[in-house]
């Protein structure tokens, strides 16, 4: 094999091999008290109440974001039974969430004056 043929081989390999991975970002409240897990599927994006361990899609429990905004921010506030997402702009599909995640949309001054409180509310980004 010429090198141009080992050059088209290796990118090949790689490609194949980089394709179904999962992103996940794990996301630590300010007080260090509570997590949630973010999960990048092509279809989508996956928010997990608490530390989802698997690479798989959850089954429950999760609030699903459309995949069309590269980056997405966020302010989470944990309560006793359920994680509230503060957020801007997107889609979400909150079906499976079983009252364990709320999302509520908020206008950019509202969003900003709520990440001041940090104490409450966590800044996050996927």
């Amino acid at each position: 094999m010429n090198n141009f043929q080992k050059i088209v081989l290796l990118i090949s390999l790689v490609s194949l091999t980089s394709c179904g991975k999962t992103e996940k970002k794990i996301v630590e409240s300010n007080n260090g008290e509570n997590e949630l897990t973010v999960l990048k599927f092509e279809n989508g994006n996956y928010i997990v109440n608490g530390k989802y361990n698997s690479n798989e899609k959850p089954h429950s429990n999760f609030v699903k974001t459309d995949n069309i905004i590269e980056y997405h921010t966020g302010l989470a506030k944990w309560s006793e039974n359920q994680i509230v997402i503060y957020s801007q702009y997107g889609t979400f599909d909150t079906i499976a969430a079983n009252q364990k995640l709320k999302v509520i949309k908020v206008s950019t001054r509202e969003f900003e004056e709520l990440k001041k409180d940090t104490i409450q509310y966590t800044y996050f980004y996927y």
